[in-house]
């Protein structure tokens, strides 16, 4: 079973979100490069399988901030706005309209992981 939901700019796009292991995490970030043992990827996103990785050892507000960084980056490639660099004006320009949209998908992924529907692995 994949914890699925619909996407922040386009209800067509389905992106999964998956919890792994430490290990697996490290795989999926460094793919063939040596992995950093010190670092902890919290969370990962793969555009290429509309898939969002999570750390299954993390949870409440670690869980929270880093599932609103995973969505800024999904927000940030769906208006093909993944590469700009930002000043300051530019950056509350487009937070303005992503911070909602963002909050709101994250509070409701959030609302569904506490009924159980997460953390197994799937």
């Amino acid at each position: 079973m994949m914890f699925t939901f619909k996407s922040l700019t386009n209800e067509k796009n389905i992106w999964n979100l998956c919890f792994r292991d430490r290990d697996t995490m490290n795989k999926l970030y460094y793919e063939n490069r040596t992995p950093d043992d010190t670092a902890r990827i919290n969370g990962l996103t793969d555009y290429t399988s509309s898939t969002i990785y999570f750390d299954k050892d993390i949870d409440g507000f670690l869980l929270a901030k880093t599932l609103r960084h995973e969505l800024t980056h999904i927000y940030l490639w769906e208006t093909g706005q993944q590469d700009r660099v930002y000043n300051e004006e530019e950056l509350c320009e487009v937070m303005s309209v992503a911070a909602p949209l963002i909050t709101k998908s994250a509070n409701d992924i959030l609302l569904r992981l506490k009924e159980g529907l997460y953390k197994k692995g799937e």
